[in-house]
């Protein structure tokens, strides 16, 4: 193979290293699975043990939970957990509650004021025992928080203004310990701020539009610092390392008089966070918010579910805790939760909504694949000097044993010569030259060609025994000299092609 060495391409190593940009996020048109009527919350876990994550979504009248087994993809028939009448279950999280080696279940009980536990027989689940905690429980986090091996609870307690700490002594017996937070806390989420090797809780407390630190001491928690978000009132949040520093960060979804934002506070060290920054997630009402790697990069990426205009967003990681401008993609009715994991275990994280108003979850299967013979178009072409997007596609299975693959554009200037570049590093969305490079350094190149009158060129790409079961990024550079932007430089959109024998 050959590196990138055309004159007219000499810039693209200085803005590759001048970016910090993440792939682009995309996704399938989202499938569905059908729920019980008014669905509040799920979560995500590997019930059965077959390797694949099943759903245990909450929903009441009549109140239970709703089982849904993971078939490859899509999810069977259900499995229902009835549960006290009138309770009112919210959020359900999964864990090995009882030691004994397989996956149980969780859940707030609003009406009652509980946390109820739900036991893994073998395959078949039933109610456990309730513990009582504060007033209207809201949301669940789970997390070891002694070290001593035990999955403990803790739950936002909406009307008792506190959050539950629920220590396991056992066999699935908890014992529970409650502090006050400020004004109706909403979702909660542990992380480690102060580096001290025990989970801390972050709260989302909507009242007060703040994000409350509940610190642990060795297994005993204790109000700590409030995290202005200024006039903004969160709602959702998620914890996790965004600016790639080894600090655990705080990302929290919060609105201000019907503006919607993805609020960041970055650690300073030690638990001390600077000021929030931010970002539009163009939504509305987003009342949840999860952490994931969406863009196959190393940073995590936001999603947040937007209850009143029917839709997710996503805000990409530039690397260093920024954010780019967000992608809204369309989901079921009211969706009031998101998840994230692989569903289709093709080795990306997939986004789930839960949707309230359809009565179903929205799955959005993440483009970024490691299905073998797979071609996915991502990134965004450069509007040409003729006003077209010009567009990468594949010719030919992507398979060592086949014939006549190649890499084809369509929609450029005619007459032109163009390039085919490719990267086996990874996607990405640098700017250059007045449009967006796709893929990550270093590059190679195929040889180069001449547009057809039509504006569409195709190059042969020979697929080497090693490419099997690996992925390549693909984009076609052409010559565009009457191009308002002084440049001369094309560029198609992006092609991720998987080998596969």
């Amino acid at each position: 193979m050959r590196s990138l060495n055309l004159l007219s391409l000499s810039a693209l190593g200085a803005a590759l290293a001048a970016s910090t940009a993440s792939a682009q996020i995309g996704f399938h048109a989202a499938s569905t699975a059908t729920t019980p009527t008014a669905p509040d919350a799920a979560a995500l876990a590997d019930l059965d043990g077959d390797g694949d994550l099943d759903l245990a979504v909450a929903t009441d009248a009549p109140d239970k939970l709703t089982l849904l087994f993971n078939a490859g993809g899509s999810f069977g028939a259900p499995l229902q957990v009835f549960l006290a009448n009138g309770s009112s279950p919210h959020t359900p999280v999964a864990g090995d509650l009882d030691g004994d080696g397989d996956i149980d279940l969780a859940v707030s009980l609003k009406n009652n004021d509980q946390v109820q536990v739900i036991l893994n027989n073998g395959g078949s689940f039933t109610p456990g025992p309730s513990f009582t905690v504060g007033g209207e429980p809201r949301t669940l986090a789970i997390a070891d928080i002694d070290g001593d091996g035990d999955w403990d609870l803790a739950s936002s307690n909406r009307s008792g203004n506190s959050v539950s700490i629920l220590t396991n002594q056992g066999g699935g017996a908890f014992t529970v310990s409650t502090i006050a937070v400020g004004s109706d806390p909403r979702e909660l989420a542990f992380g480690d701020f102060t580096g001290d090797q025990l989970p801390d809780l972050a709260v989302a407390v909507h009242g007060d539009r703040l994000v409350r630190l509940v610190v642990n001491s060795a297994g005993t928690f204790a109000s700590g610092a409030s995290l202005s978000l200024g006039q903004r009132r969160p709602q959702g949040i998620d914890t996790g390392d965004l600016d790639g520093d080894g600090d655990v960060d705080i990302a929290a979804s919060s609105g201000d008089n019907g503006v919607e934002f993805a609020s960041i506070l970055l650690n300073a060290g030690g638990g001390s966070f600077g000021a929030a920054s931010h970002y539009p997630v163009l939504g509305q009402d987003a009342s949840s918010l999860a952490l994931a790697h969406l863009d196959g990069d190393a940073a995590l990426d936001v999603v947040t579910a937007n209850t009143d205009s029917a839709n997710v967003s996503t805000l990409r990681n530039n690397g260093n805790g920024t954010f780019g401008t967000a992608q809204l993609f369309s989901v079921g009715g009211e969706p009031g939760f998101v998840a994230t994991g692989d569903v289709d275990d093709n080795g990306s994280a997939d986004v789930l909504s839960v949707n309230k108003l359809s009565s179903d979850v929205s799955i959005l299967g993440n483009v970024i694949s490691s299905t073998p013979c797979a071609a996915v178009s991502y990134c965004t072409a450069k509007t040409s000097s003729i006003g077209t997007q010009p567009a990468i596609s594949a010719v030919g299975a992507p398979s060592v044993g086949a014939q006549g693959f190649s890499v084809a554009m369509t929609g450029a200037v005619s007459g032109k010569l163009s390039l085919g570049i490719w990267s086996q590093t990874g996607p990405a969305a640098t700017p250059f030259a007045g449009g967006v490079l796709c893929l990550q350094a270093p590059l190679h190149r195929l040889p180069p060609r001449t547009t057809n009158a039509s504006g569409a060129v195709s190059t042969a790409f020979e697929i080497a025994p090693t490419l099997a079961g690996t992925t390549a990024w693909f984009q076609m550079w052409y010559r565009d000299s009457a191009h308002p932007d002084g440049t001369g430089v094309g560029l198609s959109n992006g092609l991720m092609v998987t080998f596969c024998d």
